[in-house]
């Protein structure tokens, strides 16, 4: 009798976030109707991170859009900005959705597939079937993320390629291990099985260029003495090119050679486009203007998206040796 007990139990609990306006058990993972509010209910803090996320806009944001607007076949974009299950195709470029497209790449576009909700622990809950899925652990990731970001279409490329020719898969690197940084989270929702106690989990915010801080870290700089001459070396931090996906984007590198008491004497700058990207494993030399009396070079990268300067993402003074 102990089953139809269990069976009596999952009823009331369903029965009862029904009532208080949860998405029914065990049903609402399969429905393409499901919402990221939905999730919101037991993962608000996600929910939260992921609407400040690129995946969140992947849909509506006005550059895309008008982008499709003069798009010949604007549907063969939709697998990759409304994707319906990815991990049902993963690896291969996922089916389009026709539902909720406002909402983009959505909680259930990465995680959910025909067995029910794939996560990192598989932990049991009444709200829906759960899978524990090395796929979201940091090095399964990458299958998950080249479903989408392995094309060669219009403005994208073919970042995951890029990150499996550097030979970074072999090592602890990853796409999550950049974009996705650790965090603790909160027990999820009041259905889990296991008492909601703080467990290790990933930002959903989805770090990118538009982060200053982040994209700061994609430029490693130093400076080397050759003859008679001064030359800063630049060399690529991310693990693929730069830029990565949008011929909109560019980064200008400016390097100022400043006198001991921080007066400019000269300078020079780079700039890295779709035309001339920084390749995943390239380091670049630009070579510095001879001025008499230098002791340091300033380097500031600015980037720019759609003719404009958004934000400065580095500005350090390096020593000349």
């Amino acid at each position: 009798m102990f089953w139809k007990g269990a069976l009596l139990l999952l009823g009331c609990v369903c029965t009862i976030a029904a009532a208080s306006g949860g998405a029914p058990c065990h049903r609402t993972f399969q429905d393409p109707q499901t919402k990221a509010a939905d999730c919101a209910r037991c993962h608000g803090d996600v929910h939260t991170e992921w609407l400040d996320s690129a995946h969140a806009r992947a849909f509506s944001d006005p550059v895309f859009q008008q982008q499709i607007a003069g798009c010949a076949e604007p549907e063969r974009c939709m697998p990759c900005h409304v994707p319906g299950s990815v991990l049902d195709r993963l690896g291969r470029m996922p089916q389009a959705r026709t539902a909720l497209r406002d909402e983009g790449i959505t909680c259930v576009g990465c995680h959910r597939s025909s067995q029910g909700m794939h996560g990192p622990s598989g932990i049991a809950t009444a709200a829906h079937p759960t899978v524990k899925d090395a796929t979201f652990r940091r090095r399964g990731s990458f299958g998950l993320c080249r479903s989408c970001h392995d094309m060669r279409i219009a403005d994208v490329l073919p970042l995951a390629r890029e990150f499996e020719r550097a030979g970074l898969t072999l090592d602890d690197s990853s796409c999550v291990g950049c974009h996705m940084p650790a965090t603790q989270r909160a027990g999820a929702g009041p259905f889990a099985a296991e008492p909601a106690v703080a467990r290790r989990g990933r930002s959903h915010r989805l770090l990118g260029p538009s982060d200053a801080e982040f994209c700061s870290s994609a430029f490693l700089f130093r400076v080397e003495r050759r003859g008679g001459k001064y030359v800063l070396v630049l060399t690529n931090g991310a693990g693929h090119g730069i830029p990565g996906l949008a011929r909109l984007r560019k980064f200008v590198v400016r390097a100022t050679l400043q006198a001991p008491g921080g007066r400019e004497l000269a300078n020079t700058e780079l700039v890295l486009s779709s035309d001339d990207r920084l390749l995943v494993d390239e380091e670049r030399d630009l070579p510095l203007p001879v001025a008499a009396g230098a002791a340091t070079v300033v380097v500031r990268v600015d980037h720019w998206y759609l003719g404009k300067t958004v934000a400065t993402v580095l500005d350090k003074t390096l020593e000349l040796p």
